[in-house]
């Protein structure tokens, strides 16, 4: 009868840490989805192909650049656009960035894609969307869209963003 006695306060600790432990282990939620905005500068850009097919002239470049804004930081582009006859183009690439969010550091890998009229002398906009993103900033989830003006050196951005942990 004596181990009964001693038997109940120990399997009542033993489930009371087990539940513990339990909501420990919970995931942490996810963060309130957030909006920014920002400015990107192109500081150079490499062609790295050029060929025609019908009427269009597709090129390849690399870029290097800096952000600012929601998304603070520098970053490569690997770019494929083509221009056609008619005057406007469309493009996609991607972009890497080491980037400050929210005063956390990490890499961000955007997808984006647009179109627009007149080279480098006129307008594009387009979206993108966060592909992957490694150190603290790891789990950050986005999409966003931007505009760029003449001379095509400069634009704006906007971005909605979250980040699950």
């Amino acid at each position: 009868m004596s181990g009964s006695r001693f038997g109940r306060p120990l399997a009542k600790a033993g489930l009371a840490a087990i539940v513990a432990v339990a909501l420990l282990a919970q995931p942490a939620a996810a963060t309130e989805p957030s909006t920014g905005s920002g400015n990107f500068v192109f500081t150079s850009m490499t062609p790295t192909g050029a060929r025609t097919a019908d009427s269009n002239t597709i090129i390849t470049a690399n870029a290097t650049g800096a952000l600012s804004g929601a998304l603070t930081g520098t970053f490569t582009e690997e770019l494929r656009q083509v221009f056609h006859a008619d005057g406007t183009s469309d493009f996609h690439g991607t972009v890497t960035c080491t980037c400050t969010i929210g005063g956390m550091t990490g890499t961000v890998v955007l997808r984006f894609e647009g179109s627009g009229t007149g080279g480098s002398a006129g307008s594009v906009a387009g979206q993108f969307t966060v592909v992957s993103a490694t150190g603290n900033l790891e789990g950050l989830h986005g999409q966003g869209t931007f505009a760029q003006t003449s001379p095509a050196v400069a634009g704006t951005y906007e971005i909605n963003m979250h980040r699950d942990p």
